[in-house]
Formats: C-alpha cells, structure tokens, sequence
C-alpha cells in the first residue's frame, strides 16, 4: 500500500514540475512579429546610361605637308645657309642666287621708269592746259603703265633670287650645291612642314558604314606610354582602296615638348554612338538569377525591397549591364548585400 502510494506522490511530483517548466517559458515568448530584423544593404539610384563603344586601328604619323621648292629665275646658286635636317622659321633664307645681273636690269629699269614718269607728270600739266592732244595724253599715260609693269618684274626678278621657308618646317633634303647654275624650276630643297602632324588610319568597310556616329579620336604611342593624345576629323576617302580599306585622316597639333615624329606609328581609338541606347546601365553584381531563368532586381522604397523584373542587354567592359525594361532613371536598387533578401523585407541601407 505505502508503494503505491509513493509512486503516485512522485507521478503527481512530475506532472506539477512540468507545468510550471511550461509556464515560465509561456511568460517568455513573444509573439513571432513582435520584432522584425533589418538587413544592411547598399543602394544607389539608376542614372541614365548612353551606350558608347570604340575601336582601335593601326595608324601612322605623317607631316603636314612636304613641299619641294625652287628658284623661279635661273643662276649661280651662291649660298646654301640651311643643313639637311636643320629647322628654319618662315621667312627664314634657304638658298640664294648670284643677284648682279638681276640687280643691273633693276637698276637700268628704274632708271627709265623715273625717267617716263617725269615725262608724264609733264603731259599732264600740258594737258590741263589744253596744249596738247587728247590721243598724246592717252599715249603717255599708256607708258607709264607699261614701265610700271617692267619695274615690278625687274623687282620680282631680283626678289626671287632669295628662295626664303613659307612656313615654320625642316629642310628635308638639299638637292643642289654652292656655285652650281639651276635653271628656273630645278628643285633645290624640301621642307617638310610639322606644325600640325597627320595621322592616318584604314578602317574596313562595316566600320565605315558607322562614320556618322563617329563620337572623338583620339591615339596612343609606345614612344610616349601612358599618353593619349585628342585628333580631330580631317576628312575620310569616299572609294576604297586596291585593300578595300577606307582612308581617315586626322590633326594632331603637337605641344611644346611633344617628341612625336613623322613615320611613327600609332594607335588609333575611334569612339562612336552604338546604333540603339538603352534606358540605363547597373552593375552586373545589382542583377539576380531567377531559378526559372528570369532575371530581378531588389527594387527599394521606404526601407523596403520588392522584386522588380529586368530585361538585361550586353555586358559592358566597365562591369555594367544593359537594362532594356525594367527600371528607368531615378529608380533606386539595391547594388550589394542582395542575397537572402525576401519580397518586403524591411533593410537598412548600409553606412
């Protein structure tokens, strides 16, 4: 009797513990939406996105321009005071002629020319005063005219025995010696004018389809690494080449220390619009992989995410992706912190 007893007492012990176990962890428990955690994340806002894109093609330097140049009177070349190679300023002489015989036949045409031009001065007076004729008049006038001309080719003749640089270049090469006879015309020296460098390209016929969308130009050298030097658009050749190539051609206005030289080649960049512009551009990181092969962005307002479907173009070199529909400029999505995120998760955007 007294077993019995006991093992009810210890049954009845338990059962009492067990209901107070229960009801102190009762007094404990709050409702599961009592608190709602936040998560960190970043955000940023969509901004507009204009598709660019460049290609780069083989190029080479060439001068502005390489003129021969040459006495326009014949003689005995007497001095050559410019070296191949060696720069000259315009203006600046390059090579001269024995003047003495052009000097004479100015001398000698100067002196008639003083002597018609008193003979008219004369006529005139005569002719204001009505003593001689009208036709006597008109021939005198007619030889002033004509000495004048002779005067200004006695003096271009002995102008021209001074061949001078009609620009700022190098002497590129000398073709004739001192105390040498050249005839008018014979090629003497030429100057290869670098004031303003050339650059030239060849670009295939699919990218010259595109020459309306050209953007900027621009080119690098292995002689100056690190250095991207500005073109501007001179002009391209409207029929291909035997290669079937497109000629380019582009200005380069050297800088003071520029060490840049015709001849060297280059690479040329060729930034251009492609031929479609998508609304905007994200980071590719910002876009998530549906499992049934769709694709979302966390879109955030108010603290909030919700999923926003995305249609996504090409991947861009910077790391950005294309958004063809989806979002639009000024909408703010979530760029880190996107995974084990849910629909209407409140988030706290990261500091």
């Amino acid at each position: 009797m007294n077993r019995v007893l006991k093992a009810r007492i210890a049954s009845f012990t338990r059962v009492c513990l067990a209901a107070a176990i229960l009801a102190a962890a009762g007094c404990s428990v709050e409702p599961p939406d009592a608190v709602e955690s936040t998560r960190p994340v970043a955000v940023a806002e969509v901004e507009p996105y204009e598709v660019m894109d460049s290609k780069c093609f083989s190029g080479v330097i060439c001068e502005r321009d390489l003129v021969k140049l040459s006495f326009r009177v014949a003689g005995m070349v007497e001095g050559i005071p410019v070296e191949e190679g060696g720069f000259v300023r315009k203006g600046e002489l390059l090579a001269r002629l024995d003047p003495r015989d052009y000097q004479l036949q100015y001398d000698a045409v100067k002196a008639e020319h003083d002597k018609v031009i008193a003979e008219v001065k004369r006529y005139k007076e005569l002719y204001a005063r009505k003593n001689i004729t009208e036709s006597e008049y008109e021939k005198a006038i007619a030889g002033e005219t004509q000495i004048k001309a002779k005067l200004r080719s006695a003096e271009n003749a002995l102008r021209d025995t001074r061949l001078a640089a009609p620009f700022d270049g190098f002497a590129q090469a000398l073709y004739v010696s001192e105390k040498e006879m050249v005839d008018a015309g014979t090629l003497v020296v030429s100057l290869v004018d670098v004031s303003t460098l050339i650059v030239e390209t060849n670009v295939p016929p699919a990218f010259y389809l595109l020459r309306d969308r050209f953007e900027s130009f621009s080119f690098t050298s292995t002689h100056c690494p690190g250095r991207v030097y500005p073109l501007e658009l001179i002009g391209m050749t409207a029929k291909a080449d035997t290669g079937n190539l497109y000629r380019i051609r582009l200005r380069y206005r050297p800088e003071q220390d520029c060490l840049l030289a015709p001849g060297m080649s280059v690479r040329v960049q060729i930034r251009y619009r492609r031929d479609y512009h998508a609304p905007v551009c994200i980071p590719v990181t910002a876009v998530v992989d549906a499992d049934n092969g769709d694709r979302f962005v966390w879109f955030y307002r108010d603290g909030r995410v919700t999923k926003r479907p995305v249609e996504t173009g090409m991947v861009n070199p910077d790391g950005s992706v294309e958004i063809l529909a989806g979002l639009a400029p000024g909408d703010v999505i979530v760029t880190a912190g996107i995974h084990s995120l849910a629909d209407g998760q409140a988030v706290r955007t990261a500091r």
